[in-house]
């Protein structure tokens, strides 16, 4: 079977993302008080990361990937990944109160 160079290059690249951005959420989740303090929101974080995997999964086992030619057109995922990613990274990203005067 011939994957297209690029494909194959984007979706590893989407991978790396993706592992990096669950490596920042598991980092800021570790500690015992972020563990206390997790809240209904977090827990969402995490199915939406669990989700994204899943979609991830699938798409590079679909036909639409196996015949993927220059990125696949409008039948490409990708930007709405990509879109799910950073909305998944400023919710991951650890916010601290900082008093103003």
């Amino acid at each position: 079977m011939h994957f297209n160079s690029v494909s194959v290059k984007y979706i590893i690249r989407m991978k790396r993302s993706l592992a990096t951005l669950c490596l920042v959420a598991c980092i800021a989740f570790s500690s015992p008080a972020a563990r206390a303090q997790a809240s209904d929101a977090t827990e969402a974080v995490r199915e939406a990361i669990n989700d994204l995997l899943d979609d991830f999964d699938g798409f590079k086992d679909s036909e639409i990937f196996r015949r993927c030619v220059y990125g696949c057109g409008s039948e490409n995922p990708g930007s709405e990944w990509r879109d799910r990613i950073k909305t998944l990274q400023r919710q991951a990203m650890r916010r601290e109160y900082v008093p103003t005067q």
